[in-house]
């Protein structure tokens, strides 16, 4: 503590007296002691009446791993520890997802002498697209394959392709949509030896749909952005648009999931290793139990997962359409095979969902704008259903993201040479 001078230079004992008191008061056990009791019992409350639905919740339920709160739900405890104690939460993605799985954890990590409670000195991961853009540019090996896709195909093991002669890599990105599967492209071309003679692309309505950039280019890019152009699309950064401080819960819910989509975040609560081709393996050792996710974590899911079919738009984005065109004229230009895949998605979602008119709708409109864009070599694959490739019902991390045998079962549905 630096100690308060008078203005003839001397030291004030009464200021500096004042000074310690107050200090003593800010960090007083007993204070300190109530107000951790006190958003403890607020946060047991707003757990309870948000997830609980005739369930008992003790402070060591897992929250996130048993399937009680998903994606969204987990902005929320996000926003209510910040209106609770009037101060920024971490994000699980800095910090670990295991900090947040129980009421426990979440008590300890914004208590007084909790370790992690200060975040802001630790460092955010390097974003995955900047990762493989780097991995891809320090390659020496001439890529003939190559995956573009969203975080729902983003486990399927491409390097497994080198057993039938492919040398393989994954640009599958957590948020990745066709515009950024155009500027990826594109940068293949400028910067490759040669180019890749079959690419795979994973497209789903939920981002050929979406009018806006992928979260992607929130941050500049000097290796992709110039491409944009080609597609007649520019870069608007208007930091009003990430949360405007307002009183509107709703909008604030938004701007806190859209910052956690920035972070490379997805429903997934693994870690991954990036391996030298681009692809993604799993770390943590849930991933050893994969088998085990039950219904009711699947459910709970679906209930975002409709928010996002709510919000899918009536039609294609032209932009969106302008990189779909962009993509298959760079494959006509370079004789390239492409493959389409609508991804595979959980039977109870098929069961809840796949009648909905808006999911209907955004799967024709997927059609539309692939057979708009005119590809020469061309096999659109709906996968959706796994009947369709043989898939397995248990490997799946939410109702749309098959687990990694599922992903694999794709790419053996489409080289039937590939073995294990």
């Amino acid at each position: 503590m630096s100690l308060k001078k008078s203005t003839s230079g001397k030291i004030s004992r009464n200021a500096n007296r004042d000074i310690f008191e107050q200090s003593n008061e800010r960090s007083s056990p007993r204070d300190e002691h109530e107000s951790k009791t006190e958003f403890a019992t607020a946060l047991r409350s707003f757990i309870h009446d948000e997830f609980a639905k005739g369930r008992e919740i003790t402070d060591q339920t897992p929250l996130l791993s048993g399937g009680l709160v998903d994606s969204l739900g987990l902005v929320n405890v996000l926003l209510f520890v910040e209106e609770t104690l009037k101060r920024q939460a971490p994000l699980p993605t800095v910090i670990g997802f295991h900090h947040y799985d129980t009421i426990e954890r979440i008590i300890y990590l914004f208590g007084p002498h909790s370790e992690v409670a200060d975040f802001t000195g630790i460092p955010t991961p390097k974003p995955a697209r900047e990762e493989k853009l780097q991995r891809y540019k320090n390659s020496q090996r001439d890529f003939d394959f190559i995956l573009f896709s969203s975080s729902t195909m983003m486990l399927t093991p491409t390097r497994r392709l080198a057993a039938i002669g492919h040398n393989a890599f994954n640009f599958s990105l957590s948020g990745g949509r066709v515009i950024d599967f155009y500027t990826l492209l594109r940068f293949v071309e400028e910067n490759g030896s040669r180019m890749p003679r079959r690419i795979l692309m994973g497209c789903d309505p939920d981002t050929i749909l979406r009018k806006s950039l992928s979260p992607l280019f929130k941050d500049p890019n000097p290796d992709l952005e110039p491409f944009l152009e080609e597609i007649r699309i520019s870069v608007k950064r208007d930091p009003v648009e990430s949360n405007d401080g307002g009183s509107d819960r709703s909008s604030r819910l938004a701007a806190r999931l859209r910052q956690l989509q920035d972070s490379e975040w997805s429903p997934k609560q693994y870690d991954f290793e990036l391996v030298a081709n681009g692809d993604q393996i799993r770390t943590d050792r849930m991933a050893t139990n994969q088998l085990s996710i039950s219904d009711d974590a699947i459910r709970s899911d679906l209930s975002g997962k409709k928010i996002h079919i709510d919000q899918i738009l009536d039609f294609v984005p032209p932009r969106n359409g302008r990189a779909m065109m962009g993509l298959a004229e760079i494959a006509r230009r370079h004789d390239i095979y492409v493959d389409i895949v609508l991804p595979p998605v959980h039977p109870l979602y098929r069961a809840e969902i796949s009648n909905d008119p808006k999911y209907r709708r955004g799967i024709d409109l997927t059609h539309g704008l692939i057979e708009y864009a005119k590809f020469e070599n061309l096999t659109v694959h709906d996968f959706c259903d796994i009947r369709s490739f043989g898939g397995v019902t248990g490997d799946f991390d939410d109702s749309t993201h098959p687990g990694p045998e599922n992903c694999f079962r794709v790419l053996r549905k489409l080289f039937p040479g590939l073995d294990r």
